[in-house]
């Protein structure tokens, strides 16, 4: 399954991981957060909806501070048929309780009306669940899927034997 990540009019560079993770001496961002989960599949990371590939299975589209481009996108990925999944930018509980207690009234009906367009969402965290059902609902598909580092990639195995 190949995921492109959308950081919608996010100030994130894109990245193209098609070819693979690279190496830690790339010039690009490296497969770390987010980033992690489009260079796992082969994905894409982008910050504009024409920057996702008609190829990728699948779509996380991040929830950050102003949700309106991540509902626009949503809406349009929807309509283009695709599946669509959400999940915070930033998933630390203080993080996301910062961004429900900064939103303006105008924010939680935009974070309601994403939950129900959405074909779920992807928890980075296991903390984090509980506020995708908060707005999705008890019956909100939530996937917990750690973010996917690439370990088993020889150039991004920093391990140190134990006798080191």
């Amino acid at each position: 399954m190949r995921v492109d990540v959308l950081n919608a009019e996010g100030r994130d560079a894109a990245v193209d991981y098609t070819a693979g993770p690279g190496t830690p001496a790339a010039a690009v961002h490296p497969p770390v957060n987010y980033w992690a989960y489009s260079a796992a599949t082969r994905g894409r990371f982008c910050r504009h909806l024409h920057e996702v590939d008609p190829a990728a299975d699948a779509v996380v589209v991040l929830l950050r501070r102003s949700n309106r481009a991540a509902l626009a996108a949503v809406r349009a990925l929807k309509r283009q048929g695709r599946r669509v999944f959400l999940s915070w930018k930033e998933t630390g509980v203080h993080q996301i309780e910062s961004q429900l207690i900064n939103w303006r009234f105008w924010e939680r009906p935009r974070l309601h009306a994403l939950h129900e367009l959405a074909d779920g969402a992807i928890a980075s965290t296991l903390a984090s669940i509980a506020y995708y059902r908060r707005f999705g609902g008890a019956a909100y598909p939530v996937h917990y899927i750690p973010t996917p580092y690439p370990v088993d990639e020889p150039a991004w195995d920093f391990s140190v034997p134990l006798q080191e």
